[in-house]
Parts: C-alpha cells; structure tokens; sequence
C-alpha cells in the first residue's frame, strides 16, 4: 500500500466556505463523549454537502468543532457555526452521505 504525503493531494483539497477560525483554546470545550450530529459543509468548488459525524468540542459564542475525514480537507475536523450543525440520533452511521 502507498501512502500519498500531504502535497501529493494538495491539488484535491478545496476550501469549507463556511469554516470558522479556530477558537481560543480556553474558550473550547470538550463534549465527552463526543455528540452524534449532521453537519452541512459548504465547499468552495463541489457546494453543500451533509455529513454525517461527530462534534467534539463547543464555544459558548455559537461554534462547534466537529470530525471530518475528506481528501478535500488536509486536517481531520473542521469548526462551524452552530446554525451547521444539528444534533442526530445516537445509533445511526458515524460517516458518510445521509441516506436517501
């Protein structure tokens, strides 16, 4: 198996339109366990998608910092507003497209 460094899949990567910058550390906190929720991504190029996933920390100025995993994006969470972020039941799939 061949693993790809990070500039071999710089040219796949595209800017969330909706991140937020990261947050002081004091003012995250941590959401143990982490919370099931659907995430809406705004991509620069392939436009809105909703992700399932997890959110693992909060502000109490609105933002939520929640897992992704995508080739799009070279870091493995990205935060939103809280506006982007919905709460979802606790069984369902941790990745991927919402069904349907």
């Amino acid at each position: 198996m061949t693993v790809q460094s990070w500039w071999q899949l710089a040219d796949r990567t595209q800017p969330i339109l909706n991140a937020r910058r990261v947050p002081p550390r004091r003012a995250q906190r941590r959401l143990t366990p982490p919370v099931p929720v659907v995430a809406t991504i705004e991509w620069e190029i392939d436009g809105p998608e909703q992700l399932h996933t997890v959110a693992t920390r909060w502000t109490s100025a609105g933002d939520v910092l929640v897992e992704i995993n995508d080739l799009r994006r070279a870091t493995l969470g990205v935060w939103l507003r809280r506006g982007d972020v919905v709460r979802r039941e606790p069984g369902a799939a941790r990745t991927g497209r919402p069904p349907g």
